[in-house]
């Protein structure tokens, strides 16, 4: 990905796929893809735009294949576990049912509201 700020928030599918292929993975990312990668051990990350980098951490996985493995045996378990689509599914309808159920202030009307934008023959009867 690009050196840009934005960036630092996306996450590529393509990490997820190499990972649960047990393959090691090096991406050129800062940020929370970055996070993913150094939590689950999957991997070598780089700076942005640094070829030199990407080179040689493409290098060092070719020349240690007990790390290649290594680091590849790691991202399947992580795709299979904790970053499996089912429980990422199931952990997003989870939240999504908590904050559904949970009234907010925001959402409800100020009383001050009800009364006046009532129209004037129903002032005071409801209030």
């Amino acid at each position: 990905l690009r050196k840009r700020e934005v960036f630092k928030t996306a996450i590529p599918s393509k990490m997820f796929e190499a990972m649960a292929a047990a393959k090691p993975v090096i991406l050129g990312v800062e940020g929370e893809a970055q996070e993913i990668l150094a939590d689950a051990r999957a991997g070598i990350a780089v700076a942005p735009e640094d070829p030199e980098a990407l080179a040689e951490a493409i290098l060092r996985l070719r020349q240690d294949a007990r790390l290649a493995r290594e680091l590849g045996a790691n991202g399947r378990r992580a795709a299979l576990g904790k970053y499996s689509r089912a429980k990422q599914a199931t952990a997003y309808a989870e939240l999504l049912a908590r904050v559904a159920s949970v009234p907010t202030a925001a959402a409800q009307p100020a009383p001050e509201f009800h009364a006046i934008n009532r129209p004037e023959g129903l002032r005071g009867r409801h209030s």
